[in-house]
């Protein structure tokens, strides 16, 4: 198996310190961050988007879920987030993607629809994903206009 070669950098001392302000104390910030280590709380996961978008040192805020396509697990959460995400957008300095980590059974078709409609990138488990972001981020900034596909053409790929 060929292992993906994607950067994955320390947490700046910076924005350790912030979300350390709202983390349990048990906790440790470092990438990838675990904002589920203290159990599901919106408010607290609001403000990490809110340290992570904010900061130029961070390319891409990555979530990584589970909401399996027949629902259930993470589903309900992941939609919120989605929701978390796309009041910041538009942000042409910021990259965002969800990760389903469940490739059985495919993509959430709720918070599919959902993150189509902010534009943001809905990936199904994490070796195609690492691929992806790794690509994504040797890309120019920012992206060029590229003409969408016709919808059954994009219908296809799903």
């Amino acid at each position: 198996m060929k292992m993906i070669d994607v950067a994955q950098k320390s947490i700046c001392s910076h924005i350790t310190r912030k979300l350390r302000q709202v983390l349990p104390a048990y906790a440790n910030p470092r990438n990838p961050l675990d904002a589920f280590g203290a159990g599901w709380n919106p408010e607290i996961f609001d403000t990490i988007i809110d340290i992570l978008t904010d900061d130029p040192e961070v390319g891409i805020v990555a979530f990584s879920m589970d909401a399996p396509g027949s629902g259930g697990a993470d589903s309900s959460w992941v939609s919120l987030m989605a929701d978390m995400v796309g009041k910041r957008l538009p942000r042409p300095d910021k990259r965002y993607v969800f990760v389903n980590n469940l490739s059985v059974g495919g993509l959430n078709p709720h918070v599919r629809e959902k993150l189509d409609g902010y534009g943001v990138p809905y990936l199904l488990g994490m070796t195609a994903a690492a691929a992806a972001m790794g690509n994504w981020l040797g890309m120019p900034d920012p992206l060029p206009d590229v003409p969408l596909a016709e919808e059954a053409v994009a219908a296809r790929w799903r």
